[in-house]
């Protein structure tokens, strides 16, 4: 089975660059997070940092928006494997249960979504006048 794709440092180190701001120990502390996910206390420890810095460093506008463009980075490859997978799974899976699901999600994705069993569809208002 293919390894989920983690950042390494040098794609750290690449959405660094835009980020003048995040130090190399809160970019350190955002990657291990992402790397490794877990708690914030044993990622602090990772790099030698206490907990409490670390919370002070992750609620940084400067830092978040360091760690959403590394996970986003993250996600845009993993979304297209995902997707691959799921485009597998609905031609191939041997159960019409999951090939279905992975229709409706397909179906959701593209704004055909089903709400409780009722499609969405656009607001109709019908007017009769009787007079």
């Amino acid at each position: 089975m293919n390894r989920l794709v983690r950042p390494d440092q040098a794609e750290a180190d690449s959405v660094r660059q835009a980020h003048p701001m995040v130090t190399s120990r809160q970019a350190e502390l955002v990657t291990i997070l992402l790397q490794q996910g877990g708690t914030i206390t044993a990622a602090a420890e990772a790099i030698g940092a206490d907990r409490s810095w670390a919370c002070k460093a992750l609620v940084k506008s400067h830092v978040q928006a360091f760690a959403r463009d590394l996970g986003m980075r993250m996600l845009g490859v993993a979304g297209m494997r995902a997707l691959a997978t799921n485009m597998t799974l609905m031609e191939d899976a041997k159960s019409e249960w999951l090939r279905a699901d992975i229709a409706k999600d397909f179906m959701d994705r593209a704004g055909y979504a089903l709400d409780n069993g009722k499609g969405k569809l656009p607001v109709v208002s019908i007017n009769i006048d009787l007079g």
